[in-house]
């Protein structure tokens, strides 16, 4: 009977030791909020449209992130260009390679692209006493500061998940892009 209570003791204090920093870490993450598959559509549609319309203007449409959208061919006529994906920006900006750097600030002056698909925008330095505030602060100052002097966000979808840049200066285009935002 002691054997039994002990290993039923070492079993809840398991347990315990497996849900309590369980629960602190979904208690506090952001809340899940999945939108419906119709609304889904609407909007990579949505997106398919803006992009379409930019079909005859010169330059690429990168895509920063969301180029899932790309590999799944939810999103058709547009090429993936493999330097500037998310993840290896901000490892370039982090490391402050200036050769890789420059060569993104170039094709940004060049206005190479004549859209930009990224994620959220906030220019908002965070500073190194919040969490991931080093991250943040690389990829405002050496990605996000630089790409909005040549370029403005025009469009969002996914709740401002998702935002369309295209370069400045364009106010005939940018005007018919924004009829499409309901």
């Amino acid at each position: 009977m002691l054997a039994s209570t002990a290993e039923d003791s070492a079993s809840f204090w398991l347990l315990m030791a497996a849900l309590v920093p369980l629960y602190f870490m979904l208690s506090h993450a952001a809340a899940w909020s999945f939108m419906p598959a119709a609304s889904q559509r609407a909007e990579v549609s949505r997106m398919q449209a803006a992009l379409d319309l930019l079909e005859n203007q010169p330059g690429e449409v990168l895509f920063i992130s969301e180029r899932q959208l790309l590999s799944f061919n939810e999103i058709q006529g547009v090429r993936v260009i493999p330097e500037y994906e998310k993840v290896f920006l901000m490892e370039m900006a982090m490391g402050n390679n200036q050769p890789y750097l420059q060569a993104f600030y170039a094709d940004i002056a060049g206005h190479r692209f004549k859209a930009i698909i990224t994620d959220t925008i906030s220019t908002r330095i965070q500073g190194d006493l919040n969490s991931f505030g080093v991250e943040n602060d690389a990829w405002v100052q050496k990605v996000l500061e630089p790409m909005l002097l040549e370029y403005e966000p025009v469009l969002r979808w996914n709740n401002a998940s998702a935002h369309l840049l295209m370069p400045l200066g364009q106010d005939a285009l940018k005007q018919d892009l924004l009829q499409l935002q309901p």
